[in-house]
This record gives C-alpha cells, structure tokens and sequence, in this order.
C-alpha cells in the first residue's frame, strides 16, 4: 500500500488494510471518510479526506448503516450497527503514515463516532 509512482493513494489499496498504533494493530481499514468543502467546481466542491474507519473486522463495510436513519431490515440493521459501534473514525491529522502495506497511526489518537446524523 504504498503510494504509487505518479503519488496516488487508491482508496482500493487502503480498504482492508490493518491499522497500526504502536506496536500492536488495532483493526483494519473498513472505509474512509470524506468531505465536501473544498473550492467549488463544475458541479461539487473539492472532496477532502476527514479521516479512516476502523474496525475489527476486514471485511463487509457498513452497506450505508452508519446512517441514523437506516432502520429496515430490521434484522440486518441490528448486525450492522453493532460493527458501526465497534469501528471508529480516526482524523486525517492523527495518520502518521499509510506504507508497508498498513496504515499507522499516532498513539492516543481520538476515537471518533463513526454515525452520520441526516
């Protein structure tokens, strides 16, 4: 996971990846986080990245559960929020590096919520 040669970072080789703090892992990557504030263009803003989630889990992502207001199924929302109340975000700032195939970050950092609020 090491930028390539032209520095791009693809989001495909962040997702999955683990997650370092110190010397121990502490998850892997299960999605990342974005905003919209940037410099308008034709037709959104500049996106910037917020942050990484992580979770205990490599795989299955949230499928859009994060959100407060996804409620139905029931059953399969049930299983999801409980991954979205282990997972946390970690801030963009609080990445010390994204290399050697995993993505460390500074020990102590700040456990964000990981919920969308409408």
């Amino acid at each position: 996971m090491i930028p390539r040669e032209d520095g791009r970072l693809l989001l495909s080789d962040l997702l999955g990846a683990p997650v370092v703090e110190g010397s121990r892992q502490i998850g892997h990557v299960l999605d990342v986080r974005f905003v919209l504030d940037g410099a308008p263009g034709p037709l959104l803003a500049t996106p910037r990245m917020l942050g990484v989630i992580v979770g205990a889990r490599r795989r299955l992502g949230f499928l859009g559960y994060e959100r407060e207001d996804m409620h139905a199924p029931a059953l399969l929302a049930r299983v999801l929020r409980r991954r979205v109340r282990e997972a946390h975000l970690v801030d963009v700032a609080d990445v010390v590096e994204f290399a050697d195939g995993r993505v460390v970050v500074r020990e102590g950092h700040r456990r964000w919520a990981t919920t969308l609020a409408e």
